[in-house]
């Protein structure tokens, strides 16, 4: 065998040994002894130590061999096992990675993108990022990509006195993918053990809903910030609102075309300083509207069309601020020029004046009437915002939507301190309607209702100065027999129409637990307690049974 003869070869010292035994055994048979040659002797000499070393070294081969194949049995199952772990772990990372919802893949210093990606990234993205070139990949402009390719260079030869987090500044931070979706782009270094750069971490992140969320924070702040301008500055307002009102029906009046140089120069003047009027009082939108008829007006200064100003449009936007007024100043806003404000107590001192010094007699009437309808009174309707805003709020609590709000009777007026403390306990109503009467969507969808409820205020005069309200729901309405059963035993043999009356009573109360909107049994014995403590009167209808809502029925004289 070939194990043989490699023996032969080591412990013999012949090259050919195998011809030498062979030669060896031949010489034996047919010489004698004597004749031999030294190295035969020699041969024959060693060759009980060969014949030992071939049994050592067989004996050795299979104790390596048996060794050997141990190893391998137990390399084989170690393998398989850190094969299987790190098969675990890869998928662990993955779920992990891609559960975080970011896109997350990783390019070389030659911008080319890896095939391990996270599967946001085809979301985010748009698309499967592997071997392709990242400027390619996102779409970036042809300056960006120009700057990335710097980048690269720069980055990777490590040689640059900036940090990786100051050369990052030079790539583009946002992009907006196929479905308008605004993306994060940050990146982070990738190094090996010797500290140099072996690629980038790209992490796309979906920012949409902060940046829409920091856009309505800012729409808020804007809005609050008009606001305080127009209601700090109302004549100003008013006189900026007349003054652009007049000068759009001056453009009406303008011919189609055959406009001088001088009158665009004019018109040139008079958009400009309205902008900057708009602009003091945070009117954003009509504050591009108008810089927009600058821009057109430049560009078509030489050859004038009227038609190119849009007047429908600037038209439609000064009617908006007329009615921002209007909201925040009363509907008679534009009646009005110049108003001051004047505080109660001073024109209640003219009021005692005026009683003073005027004798009596029709004069005295006159001006005591022409005081009471004109100064001191106000619209009804304005009292009763507070009630509104009441709905709204105890609504948004409780997860119902915003109840349609019907009011009838803006014509009627009032002296607001004559029922001060009636439109206080109003409040109680507002709560009770919305957290006993009105149900929730889930409840009026089954009922084949609207998801909104709707409440309703209805106003008129009763006699010469009386007033009667209706302050009416279209909730599930009062249930009779609850009220009765926490009665007690000897007072239940009433009407029905008795019993409902009961939630006036101090205590009482149909809910079974107390909250911070009601369940007291104390804000509509408070509301009962003020109107007949001025001579009025409250009581309550209401049907259960056709879940039809609840009336309120108020006189007050």
């Amino acid at each position: 065998t070939k194990k043989l003869i490699r023996q032969y070869k080591k412990y013999l010292g012949s090259p050919d040994a195998e011809k030498m035994v062979a030669f060896m055994a031949a010489a034996l048979q047919k010489q004698p002894l004597p004749e031999l040659e030294d190295k035969h002797l020699k041969i024959l000499r060693d060759f009980s130590s060969f014949s030992d070393a071939i049994e050592s070294a067989y004996a050795e081969y299979e104790d390596r061999m048996n060794m050997a194949a141990r190893n391998i049995e137990i390399s084989s199952k170690e393998l398989t096992t850190a094969y299987r772990d790190v098969e675990r772990l890869n998928t662990s990372i993955n779920a992990m990675l891609d559960s975080l919802g970011q896109g997350l893949l990783f390019f070389d210093k030659n911008g080319i993108c890896s095939d391990i990606y996270s599967k946001s990234c085809v979301e985010l993205l748009g698309g499967d990022p592997s071997d392709k070139y990242l400027p390619e990949f996102l779409n970036f402009s042809s300056d960006e990509a120009s700057t990335f390719k710097s980048w690269i260079n720069i980055t990777f030869a490590g040689n640059s006195a900036m940090d990786f987090d100051d050369l990052k500044g030079l790539l583009p931070k946002e992009m907006t993918n196929g479905n308008g979706r605004i993306i994060d782009l940050n990146y982070k270094p990738m190094y090996v053990v010797d500290g140099m750069l072996s690629g980038v971490l790209l992490i796309a992140t979906d920012i949409t809903y902060e940046k829409e969320t920091e856009a309505k924070i800012l729409q808020t702040q804007e809005e609050a910030e008009k606001i305080k301008q127009i209601a700090l500055n109302r004549n100003g307002f008013y006189d900026f609102i007349t003054d652009i009102s007049n000068f759009v029906d001056t453009l009406k009046a303008l011919p189609e075309n055959n406009v001088s140089q001088e009158q665009v120069r004019g018109i040139l003047r008079s958009l400009h300083t309205f902008k900057g009027t708009a602009g003091s009082f945070h009117l954003i939108e009509l504050s591009r509207f108008i810089h927009s008829l600058e821009m057109v007006l430049k560009k078509n200064s030489d050859s004038f069309e009227k038609s190119s100003l849009d007047i429908a449009s600037f038209e439609e936007l000064i009617e908006k601020k007329k009615d921002l007024g209007r909201t925040l100043f009363g509907s008679e806003f534009m009646q009005y020029k110049q108003i001051k404000a004047v505080r109660y107590d001073t024109l209640e001192n003219l009021s005692k004046i005026i009683d003073t010094v005027v004798p009596d007699g029709s004069a005295k009437k006159t001006i005591q009437k022409f005081l009471k309808d004109e100064i001191f009174s106000v619209s009804i309707r304005e009292k009763f915002y507070p009630f509104e805003r009441e709905l709204y709020r105890i609504a948004e609590q409780q997860g119902k939507p915003h109840p349609k709000f019907v009011f009838h009777g803006e014509e009627i007026s009032v002296v607001p301190t004559e029922y001060e403390e009636f439109f206080k306990v109003l409040l109680h109503i507002a709560r009770n309607i919305v957290d006993h009467g009105i149900e929730k969507p889930q409840t009026r969808e089954r009922l084949h209702k609207p998801m909104e409820g709707t409440v309703k205020v209805d106003i008129s005069r009763k006699g010469s100065s009386g007033l009667s309200i209706d302050i009416s729901d279209d909730g599930g309405g009062i249930d009779v027999d609850r009220i009765r059963a926490k009665m007690p035993q000897d007072q239940r043999d009433i009407s029905d129409e008795e019993v409902l009356q009961k939630i006036f009573h101090i205590g009482f109360s149909s809910k079974e637990s107390a909250s911070l909107v009601s369940g007291q049994g104390i804000g509509l014995n408070a509301v009962y307690d003020t109107i007949t403590n001025v001579g009025g009167s409250i009581s309550v209808s209401s049907n259960f049974k056709d879940h039809k809502g609840t009336i309120f029925h108020i006189n007050l004289p």
